[in-house]
């Protein structure tokens, strides 16, 4: 919808005065009340939390190493059951997400 100047009227007078009459006067030397925010000291633990979690590495370096060790020595085993509960619990997403 486009609105344009011959489909809005001019303010009158009397609705003038009406928003005159409406509008709250400050009184002369009188202060306007401010506005303040108060955090509590979540904030300073959710902060802590967040530079915490950004100091730490995505990749854990030392573990991808030793798995790579093991797995280049051919020690590496991984545990059947882990292995099992992994697909079958990947499959499931899989075929929620589907629908």
């Amino acid at each position: 919808m486009r609105i344009t100047g011959s489909q809005v009227g001019s303010v009158t007078p009397l609705q003038a005065e009406k928003v005159k009459k409406t509008t709250p006067a400050a009184a002369p030397g009188a202060t306007q009340p401010t506005d303040t925010v108060h955090l509590s000291s979540d904030v300073e633990v959710i902060a802590a939390a967040r530079d915490a979690i950004a100091q730490t590495p995505d990749i854990r370096e030392e573990k991808v190493a030793a798995l790579r060790k093991a797995i280049g020595d051919g020690t590496y085993q991984a545990p059947a059951e882990q292995v099992a509960e992994k697909i079958l619990t990947e499959g499931r997403q899989a075929r929620l997400s589907q629908k």
